[in-house]
């Protein structure tokens, strides 16, 4: 049996919100926690995920760490963060 490595991307629901607008950059955090429960309690072996701050608007490395943090308390199953461009 192969691993399942699930890899998702999060974007807005309104049309006229861009996942770089600082709007977006908001609920990003949110958006990733969320994920991670929802999506790691289907039991796949890894997820990849962005990460859950968006640096261009948040430069406080307390914040990062903290939002990691957070992704570790959520996520049952081993997490990695994606390459984002």
């Amino acid at each position: 049996m192969r691993p399942l490595l699930l890899e998702p991307l999060a974007h807005a629901l309104e049309p006229a919100t861009t996942t770089d607008s600082i709007e977006f950059s908001q609920i990003r955090r949110r958006l990733a926690v969320d994920t991670v429960r929802r999506l790691g309690a289907l039991g796949p072996d890894a997820l990849k995920v962005q990460f859950p701050v968006d640096i261009r608007f948040e430069s406080d490395r307390s914040v990062w760490v903290d939002a990691c943090e957070e992704l570790n308390e959520a996520s049952p199953v081993p997490w990695a963060l994606a390459l984002e461009r």
